[in-house]
C-alpha cells in the first residue's frame, strides 16, 4: 500500500449498508470495523497491506478487498467468521478508508472520534492479547496477529 489509506474512528447511528453507502457517494470506498476489535492505526494499516498483498500475488480466500482485511484485522482463516467477528455492533466503529483523504464526515452525517482507535488493555483482553510476562506491547502482538493469518494461510 502506498499510503492510500485513512484510519478513523467514527461514530454514527444509521445502518452499515447507509454508513458505507454515504462513504461511496463521497467517492470513498470504507471498510467498517467493530472498535473493540481494533489496537492502533498500525494494526489496521498492516492489515491492509498484508489484504492488498495476498490479492496482488493470488493468494487472497475473499472475494473482495474489504474481506481481507477483515480476515487480516481477526486473525480468522473464513471471510463469513471475519466479517462476523469484525462487524461492528453499536454506533462507534473504525473506519479504514481506503483512499487518501477523508471526507467531510459532518457532510455524512458522522462524527469523528479517533479516541476510537487506541489501544487500551480492556481491547487488548476482548482481542486475546497476552503478552505472557514477555516484554512484548500489546501493539506488536496485535501486529503479529495480523501477520500470522499469512503464514495460516499456506
Amino acid at each position: 500500500m502506498d499510503g492510500n489509506a485513512e484510519v478513523v474512528g467514527i461514530v454514527c447511528d444509521a445502518p452499515l449498508d447507509d454508513i458505507i453507502d454515504r462513504f461511496a457517494s463521497a467517492g470513498f470506498d470504507a471498510v467498517l470495523l467493530n472498535p473493540r476489535k481494533v489496537y492502533g492505526r498500525r494494526q489496521c494499516l498492516s492489515a491492509v497491506d498484508h489484504a492488498e498483498r495476498a490479492f496482488s500475488n493470488g493468494t487472497n480466500r475473499a472475494r473482495d478487498l474489504p474481506a481481507e482485511i477483515m480476515m487480516y484485522m481477526s486473525g480468522e482463516r473464513q471471510a463469513s467468521r471475519a466479517i462476523r467477528a469484525m462487524k461492528p455492533d453499536s454506533p462507534e466503529m473504525v473506519a479504514i478508508i481506503l483512499s487518501s483523504g477523508i471526507p467531510d464526515l459532518q457532510a455524512l452525517g458522522m462524527s469523528r472520534d479517533d479516541s476510537l482507535i487506541e489501544g487500551t488493555p480492556e481491547k487488548a483482553a476482548e482481542m486475546g492479547l497476552d503478552p505472557c510476562g514477555t516484554s512484548v506491547s500489546y501493539e506488536q502482538l496485535a501486529l503479529e496477529k495480523v501477520a500470522m493469518l499469512d503464514i495460516e494461510k499456506q
